[in-house]
């Protein structure tokens, strides 16, 4: 029960909410990014196997 207690005090830190907050945003951006890069390459296949066949 150590570790509820632990966390508990962590998680009133206005420190650790703060990091936390930036850390999810951060983490997001990077997968709305990741997402982006796989779309704009599968477009791109696309267009180019559409140019190949033409």
């Amino acid at each position: 029960m150590h570790f509820v207690a632990d966390l508990r005090v962590v998680l009133r830190g206005r420190d650790f909410r703060h990091l936390f907050a930036v850390r999810l945003v951060s983490q997001s951006a990077d997968g709305a990014f990741q997402v982006a890069l796989v779309a704009a390459g599968a477009a791109g296949a696309a267009g180019a196997a559409g140019a190949a066949s033409e």
